[in-house]
């Protein structure tokens, strides 16, 4: 009898096992299944996304083709933002439908200066282009002068211009905007104005990718120079994903942190490795070529990839990959434009440039710089827009000879063209100028 009451306790205790090792492959086979659903339906989610997104931005850039020439816009408003920084909504003379932009996108401007003469300049669109109905350009106003051409174009901005008044406008343009066809999280850096181009970019994750995880890094030497920071701090707290660090270099001495600021110091890759879990992010930096160049350089020796690195930078000074290119050491020899004379003795390479059109011949030297500081250092006046290579106003045919780069080119001229302010020669050239 006590066997036989063993004998079922075993066999109901067998019976037991085998029914929960039944219960847990039923549950095991059901969350398999929710996880190949759920991994189907994302799949399936960023196919239709990153479509969306492609067809998106084949409609951009039909849009943009559409209207090429320059076009008048009236000034609608003007709001101050900080003691020397503006923004002007823009809305088309016409009152005819604008075309969308990617986020980081610039407008390119031709404006009559009071002095009489026209000058091309570009400046980039600071508010989501899931905001229809106008456009907005935030400028910085710089002191004009010989020695700081982009200062005449901001002075315009900031001294002469008012609400309603025209300007000639031409479509948004530029390569350097958010990439849509992924959710990869990205890294926003902004220093002083070049905050514009990713405030862009911020704008419209929060509009339209609001589960995108981005990382928001904002410079400046201290309040009197930034933007309202209150509304990023509200996206940032509307927003879960969204992470707002606002640094600067020289806090005033009344200036409180975590209300006024975030961290006490500059940009730099030691703060990113601080803040952020890992280096697999997009950056997009714009800034002064100084920090692009050194942040640059720091997160490539952080063994993120250089197509992960994405930047911009307008005036005359530029970055590329191994660093910045600033006016300062264009003026400086490099191996390529120097020789060593009889006596040892370094000699600048000289070539001479035949401006055709212009009747002008001027001997080139690595002291010159660029082929548009050449040409305006002669007293010529090329139309030139961003002076970094990204917006092409100052591309000019090559009749004889031919160029090389100072730094990249982020807008490509048609082949047997130059773009006058990243180029130099490699031997004698004409140009059709």
């Amino acid at each position: 009898m006590v066997q036989f009451i063993e004998f079922l306790g075993i066999t109901a205790l067998v019976i037991a096992l085998i029914q929960g090792g039944l219960v847990c492959i039923s549950v095991w086979r059901k969350h398999k299944a929710e996880a190949l659903l759920l991994h189907t339906r994302t799949t399936s989610l960023q196919k239709t996304a990153d479509l969306t997104f492609q067809k998106a931005r084949q409609e951009i850039d039909r849009q943009q083709h559409i209207w090429q020439d320059w076009r008048k816009f009236e000034i609608e408003r003007i709001v101050q933002e900080a003691s020397d920084i503006k923004s002007f909504y823009l809305k088309p003379h016409d009152r005819k439908d604008i075309p969308s932009f990617n986020p980081g996108q610039f407008l390119t401007f031709k404006l009559d200066i009071p002095s009489g003469k026209t000058v091309v300049r570009c400046y980039s669109l600071s508010e989501a282009p899931e905001i229809k109905g106008f456009y907005r350009v935030t400028i910085k106003h710089l002191q004009g002068g010989s020695d700081n051409p982009s200062g005449v174009a901001s002075s315009y901005f900031h001294d002469h211009l008012s609400e309603g008044d025209i300007l000639s406008i031409k479509p948004p343009s530029g390569h350097f905007y958010l990439q849509r066809d992924n959710q990869r999280p990205v890294v926003l850096i902004g220093g002083g104005i070049g905050v514009t181009p990713v405030l862009s970019m911020l704008n419209s994750i929060c509009t339209s990718e609001p589960q995108r995880e981005t990382w928001f890094f904002y410079g400046v030497r201290n309040s009197q120079e930034q933007i309202d920071i209150e509304p990023l701090r509200q996206k940032a707290r509307q927003h879960e994903h969204l992470h707002v660090v606002i640094c600067h270099s020289a806090p005033l001495a009344d200036e409180m942190k975590g209300r006024d600021f975030d961290i006490a110091g500059r940009i730099s890759v030691e703060l990113l490795k601080q803040c952020l879990p890992s280096n697999n992010y997009q950056f997009y930096i714009c800034g002064p070529g100084t920090m692009m160049s050194a942040l640059t350089q720091q997160l490539t020796d952080w063994q993120v990839p250089e197509n992960d690195i994405l930047s911009e930078a307008f005036g005359p000074s530029s970055v590329n990959k191994q660093g910045a290119v600033s006016k300062d050491m264009v003026t400086t020899n490099t191996d390529k434009d120097v020789s060593a004379g009889q006596d040892g003795a370094v000699e600048e390479k000289q070539f001479c440039v035949n401006f055709v059109k212009s009747g002008v011949s001027a001997q080139w030297s690595a002291s010159q710089g660029s082929l548009l500081e050449l040409a305006e250092a002669f007293g010529l006046t090329p139309d030139a827009g961003c002076r970094a290579g990204n917006c092409g106003t100052c591309a000019v045919a090559i009749k004889e000879g031919e160029t090389d780069y100072i730094a990249p080119a982020g807008s490509e001229p048609e082949q047997g063209s130059c773009l006058l302010c990243v180029s130099k020669p490699k031997n004698n050239i004409v140009l059709d100028l």
